[in-house]
Order: structure tokens, then C-alpha cells, then sequence
């Protein structure tokens, strides 16, 4: 989860780590997802972590920063 909501200062924009206990069972998944490190796969540079999220020429364009969803 990113709160956004004072992103337009430098280093404003406050992410909240989540884990998930899950368990898969079945299938026959034969790829691996790909792995990334925290720190390390958000920079505080990014165009997505340093915005204005109230203004409104970009407030309906976004898109969620990270590494793509894994699908097999």
C-alpha cells in the first residue's frame, strides 16, 4: 500500500509493507515467478512515488509502481 497524500515533497510518498500467509494447491505451474528485494525495488525518484495526487490533469493517471503481477 502507497499513501500518496504528501508525495509531492520529496520522500513524501509513505509505503506500507503487507505480508500474506497463502497456500496454493494444485495445478501445474512450471515457471517461477521473478524475485525483488526491499529496499531496493522502489526509488524514491520515481515518477510514481513523487506526485501531486490531488492535481487534477494527473489524478486518473497512474499506475501502480513494482514489478508486473506473475501469471503462469
Amino acid at each position: 500500500m502507497i499513501a500518496l497524500h504528501i508525495a509531492s515533497s520529496p520522500q513524501g510518498a509513505q509505503l506500507y509493507m503487507e505480508c500474506a500467509q497463502i497456500n496454493i494447491s494444485g495445478g501445474k505451474a512450471t515457471t517461477t515467478p521473478q524475485t525483488h528485494s526491499i529496499p531496493g525495488i522502489y526509488m524514491a525518484i520515481s515518477p510514481y512515488l513523487s506526485r501531486d495526487p490531488l492535481e487534477p490533469t494527473r489524478s486518473c493517471e497512474y499506475t501502480i509502481p513494482g514489478p508486473n503481477v506473475f501469471i503462469s
